[in-house]
């Protein structure tokens, strides 16, 4: 009966063999056995390849396998894969990920109770996890620790438990997981938190004066938060309809910070309506650019601040920018398929829409050197839209993709282009 029951047995090989894990691969239904073969990217070499070496554990297997599950979204499975990988063989740093994969599988369906339980409990572990992590980490920690960043979020940001999350520092602290300096500056964040949510709290009760009160103090610590603070108290009188104090605050707001979004607007209507004249901040908006141009270094600190310039319609100094960007992203030998679109959208602003659709294909001719395949959606829409505007009929963005897969040289590109506008 033995030797029957050996020849129904399959035989088993691969990293499965190697990491025997043969017996509870055998266990598992054949949908689980499928989706470990995928997940796992070894297919059905998982038990039919010939392995004489691995550095692979079975912890690491079962966490780089459960990361996969997590990112098909298959979170079930990489709970059911982690549980294994528990306590199974392997090293301290595959413990660590192990962890990583429960966190952010219950963090992914919103089940913190239990994402919070598997970040404290490697907390438990974290003094030797630590000096693992650190010995392959040059010394230092990975910059995304989950038991630290997730559980921080949980208690302080859902939970809203400052207590605990100013206990939760202090214990980072001794774990090695904050340096003391990096700890001073959470926990006055924290505090700050804790004066906006109680601030928070008296404003939706009424309690103006005592809110304000609270407001100012936060602004004394940290100026940053000025326009913002400013801007919201604005909002809140604009929605009790006090538009007189809803403008004094949305003055503030731009003062503060001439670039802050969604209040000039705001600022207009109700100064028109009120017969109140409000102080242009234009030169300040433009003092304030160019001061960020000293610091803004890299590619797309350029590109941000072009599209900055773009907003008060200084378009030659954006243009500036936005091509200044694509010489550095060149040099670093990347495409430029995220900076050719914002520079459409310029042109479209100026209603250059022959000079748009250029930029729009050039952003599709990096895509297609990089080895991509369709560009995002808001590059098609900008081209039909821009067609469209030009009263240009019977074109749209499926028949440019095919342009520029025939012609690669802009020149050409751009000569075709203005073929299509004289047979419009």
């Amino acid at each position: 009966m033995g030797l029957f029951d050996s020849l129904r047995k399959p035989k088993i090989k691969g990293i499965i063999k190697f990491l025997r894990l043969e017996d509870w691969y055998c266990s598992l239904t054949s949908e689980q056995q499928r989706k470990l073969k995928e997940y796992s990217g070894e297919g059905e070499d998982l038990i039919k390849s010939d392995i004489s070496y691995s550095s692979q554990t079975q912890k690491h297997f079962f966490w780089t396998t459960a990361t996969n599950a997590i990112y098909h979204k298959d979170y079930e499975f990489a709970i059911f894969l982690a549980e294994k990988g528990l306590t199974a063989k392997g090293s301290l740093v595959d413990q660590h990920f192990i962890y990583h994969a429960f966190i952010e599988a219950y963090e992914k369906q919103n089940d913190y109770k239990n994402a919070k339980k598997y970040c404290l409990a490697e907390l438990e572990e974290f003094s030797e996890i630590g000096n693992a992590l650190k010995k392959g980490f040059d010394g230092k920690l990975p910059p995304s620790i989950l038991c630290r960043d997730t559980l921080i979020h949980i208690v302080v940001d859902i939970e809203k438990d400052y207590d605990e999350g100013e206990r939760l520092f202090h214990l980072f602290v001794q774990k090695g997981l904050l340096t003391k300096e990096d700890a001073q500056d959470e926990l006055q964040n924290l505090r700050i938190d804790r004066m906006h949510s109680k601030a928070k709290e008296l404003l939706e009760k009424g309690n103006f004066e005592e809110a304000k009160s609270i407001y100012d103090d936060i602004i004394e610590v940290d100026k940053s938060q000025g326009a913002d603070i400013y801007k919201m108290l604005g909002n809140y009188f604009l929605e009790k309809q006090w538009e007189q104090e809803a403008l004094e605050y949305f003055q503030k707001s731009i003062s503060a910070n001439p670039l802050i979004g969604g209040v000039k607007s705001k600022l207009q209507k109700l100064s028109k309506k009120l017969g109140v004249e409000v102080e242009s901040s234009a030169k300040a908006v433009l003092d304030i650019l160019q001061e960020k141009e000293k610091t803004a270094n890299e590619w797309w600190a350029k590109r941000d601040l072009a599209n900055e310039y773009v907003k008060i319609k200084q378009y030659d100094q954006a243009w500036r920018l936005f091509n200044e960007a694509i010489l550095l992203r060149a040099k670093e030998g990347m495409p430029c398929d995220t900076i050719y679109p914002h520079m459409a959208k310029m042109l479209e602003k100026e209603n250059r829409y022959k000079e748009a659709l250029f930029q729009y294909l050039l952003a599709y001719r990096e895509l297609l050197k990089a080895g991509g395949n369709e560009p995002p959606r808001y590059v098609s829409q900008g081209i039909d839209r821009c067609l469209r505007k030009s009263g240009v009929k019977n074109l749209s963005h499926i028949n440019l993709y095919e342009v520029v897969k025939k012609e690669t040289d802009p020149s050409k590109i751009q000569a075709l282009l203005g073929k299509f506008f004289e047979q419009k």
